[in-house]
């Protein structure tokens, strides 16, 4: 079962759909290694420690403005308004 012909347009499709990868190298060098997860253990302790539990930045300040409001009510046959309307009957089950 074929899905793409060789070519699309006269351009042939393993150009079209081709992708690049980056090359993964194993570094044996003690130094290099603990200089890394150093600057990873700096990073999430400035993210985790300082910007969420020290100064809360992660939380957008802003002045609320409005009022809260709930309102519920019994269920009623096709959602009718049972303060509102006479006829409206309750639908429990």
């Amino acid at each position: 079962m074929v899905i793409f012909n060789d070519k699309i347009f006269g351009i042939d499709t393993d150009e079209i759909f081709a992708y690049s990868t980056k090359k993964v190298v194993w570094i044996r060098d003690r130094w290099i290694g603990l200089f890394y997860y150093a600057i990873v253990v700096l990073v999430l302790a400035w993210v985790l420690g300082g910007q969420i539990l020290w100064k809360n930045e992660h939380l957008s300040k802003k002045d609320v403005k409005g009022v809260a409001r709930i309102w519920y009510s019994h269920p009623t046959v096709r959602d009718c308004d049972p303060d509102g309307e006479p006829n409206c009957k309750s639908n429990y089950r």
